[in-house]
């Protein structure tokens, strides 16, 4: 591991992408859903780059499992725009490590900001591990973004939620570590969006796990700054796997 104080942002690991059609919706933007997978597809890219990917995970048995994310929403891309994403980390403690991810546009103009939190696991035991040397081998420590406003990893559950779906989890929800994924867990939140509103940010928090097959339910509720807050739960209501909470105008 290496640590830099440089801020510019070509140092950073960079992707390059293009929105095509089943990346964008009626309104002809990129859907709010898909920024996330966006994001954590540049993270594994990041990680495969410098030999940090699935294979060596599988390998040592050691891996990546993201607790939260915050995604402050300034633009959306439109169809086939060209955007730049940059990532890095910018801080690792004991089995935590906390990373920034940034879309850009072929003008430079942000699009939106991410800030993420992850836990380095034993993936047979799933228990956290002390991140080692060898774990950190090839990332360079960036400074973190100033260009958008941080929260803590928790979401509050205060107030009356009411129940609003159920939802049978399906194979393309499944990811390669055989539970629903972190971006489909925030694209089944976004189907409770009201239409016409427009998201600024996406909070999400990953609390537990849910397979195939599990059924899960959607409970809602709105908060006195106009947050809706979705939290997907499995037998009961206490039983919560996933809170995503959208900022909305």
């Amino acid at each position: 591991m290496v640590v830099s104080n440089d801020e510019r942002l070509d140092e950073r690991f960079c992707v390059e992408r293009q929105i095509f059609y089943s990346d964008f919706d009626a309104s002809g933007n990129m859907r709010v859903s898909r920024l996330g997978n966006y994001f954590q597809e540049c993270i594994n890219a990041h990680s495969q780059a410098i030999g940090r990917g699935i294979d060596y995970c599988v390998s040592t048995g050691r891996t990546w499992y993201v607790i939260s994310w915050n995604i402050e929403v300034k633009r959306l891309p439109k169809m086939y725009d060209k955007v730049r994403l940059y990532t890095w980390g910018y801080a690792y403690k004991r089995s935590l490590g906390q990373r920034n991810v940034i879309m850009k546009d072929e003008n430079g103009e942000t699009l939106a900001v991410g800030d993420s939190l992850w836990s380095l696991m034993d993936i047979n035991k799933g228990t956290p591990l002390r991140i080692e040397d060898s774990d950190m081998e090839g990332y360079v420590i960036y400074p973190r973004s100033e260009e958008m406003t941080y929260y803590g990893r928790h979401i509050e559950l205060d107030g009356r939620f009411d129940m609003i779906d159920g939802i049978r989890t399906r194979r393309w929800m499944i990811d390669y570590n055989g539970h629903v994924s972190n971006d489909s867990f925030i694209a089944i939140a976004s189907e409770y969006v009201p239409a016409g509103k427009r998201v600024t940010r996406i909070r999400a928090e990953y609390r537990a796990q849910a397979k195939y097959g599990e059924m899960l339910t959607a409970y809602c509720t709105l908060t006195k700054d106009n947050d809706q807050i979705i939290k997907l739960c499995g037998e009961s209501e206490e039983d919560v796997r996933c809170v995503v909470g959208f900022s909305l105008e």
